[in-house]
């Protein structure tokens, strides 16, 4: 629809701009913003009272405490060590614990994405973000809606003429946390676990065995 208005922010990579491959990054949510990953560089609670009651905390040159990787703790118990991963994409990051002022101070991002990539940070689905739509029917959305809203983007976008259009052939797409098939995301937490070495092989054997008599 014309009077969806998706927000975009693209940052250039710090290598070779017009031949670094491009990555366009949608937030989840749905309804989150794309700056959230912009911006917050780890959002984990690092101060000593957390890391006393929190035995699961990422540890980090903030706090010098080293735990293994595969547990972090962020804002829900049920967040992914690639959280804190992903999170730190963005050229930018606020340092909350070590800010003497009121607000948050910003720095670079020393292991931003953008050192080899160029990103495109989009707000989708409208409504997130900074998008907005002219007409209350544009709010009306569903997946159908926001994909071809998104086509419709990087169609325009491509025709801007820059050195940086470089959407021309999707390589391959990654997902954080998806919801893509209720089916498939249900059945397969187990074999997930098992190649995760969290349960052992008699368990696995035992629950497949299960399942295939229920």
């Amino acid at each position: 629809m014309d009077d969806v208005q998706l927000f975009y922010y693209f940052v250039e990579s710090q290598r070779e701009p017009s031949s670094d491959p491009l990555l366009v990054w949608l937030t989840g949510g749905p309804g989150c913003s794309s700056f959230y990953p912009f911006f917050i560089g780890n959002v984990v609670d690092r101060s000593p009272e957390f890391a006393e009651n929190h035995l699961y905390l990422g540890g980090g040159s903030y706090t010098g405490i080293l735990i293994p990787v595969t547990v972090q703790k962020m804002y829900d118990d049920y967040c992914s060590q690639l959280a804190s991963i992903h999170t730190c994409v963005g050229p930018l990051s606020f340092h909350y614990i070590f800010s003497e002022r009121e607000l948050p101070t910003l720095h670079l991002n020393s292991d931003t994405w953008t050192k080899r990539l160029n990103i495109l940070y989009i707000d989708a689905p409208v409504g997130s973000g900074f998008s907005y739509s002219k007409s209350l029917e544009g709010y009306y959305s569903d997946d159908q809606k926001t994909v071809a809203n998104l086509y419709n983007f990087l169609q325009r976008l491509t025709k801007l003429g820059t050195s940086h259009t470089l959407i021309s052939k999707i390589r391959g797409y990654v997902l954080a946390s998806p919801k893509s098939d209720s089916y498939l995301d249900a059945n397969s937490k187990v074999p997930a676990a098992h190649r995760l070495t969290l349960i052992s092989d008699e368990l696995y054997k035992v629950i497949t065995v299960c399942l295939l008599v229920t």
